[in-house]
């Protein structure tokens, strides 16, 4: 994060892949919403072709939750957003504090657990999934 010098982070592993639209429709949709938010997409696994995936059931996490709801469900379904399908205002993670590395697991939870946290509520963005608003506080 220290070398980082965008004002949007996009995460992704050795193992992650993203559409090629991915990052251009999230910031799309950012042109209007703004970096007061946090974006994510709809993603999902596949084996040795990716034209062959599976959608995760994360769009249980993307109807307009306020914070604290969307982790109770998450937790409860024993749901996640993959950290590749978000885009990440710079902001926020300035605000809400950087990774954990102290962690040894979940810390990727940890972090997005955290963002939510500091934000009013959600609402649905087609196709791309979670849209969460930080509050004003």
């Amino acid at each position: 994060m220290q070398e980082t010098r965008g004002s949007w982070i996009q995460f992704i592993d050795s193992d992650d892949l993203l559409a090629p639209e991915k990052i251009a429709r999230q910031m799309t949709r950012a042109a209007a919403g703004g970096d007061r938010r946090l974006y994510s997409g709809l993603w999902g696994r596949f084996g040795n072709d990716p034209r062959n995936w599976t959608p995760d059931r994360s769009d249980l996490l993307v109807d307009g939750l306020e914070p604290i709801d969307w982790l109770v469900r998450k937790y409860s379904g024993h749901s996640m957003i993959a950290l590749h399908a978000w885009l990440i205002p710079r902001a926020a993670i300035d605000r809400e504090g950087d990774w954990d590395e102290a962690l040894t697991r979940n810390d990727d939870g940890e972090f997005i657990d955290r963002l939510v946290l500091g934000v009013t509520g959600s609402n649905t963005c087609p196709r791309l999934g979670a849209i969460i608003e930080p509050g004003t506080g």
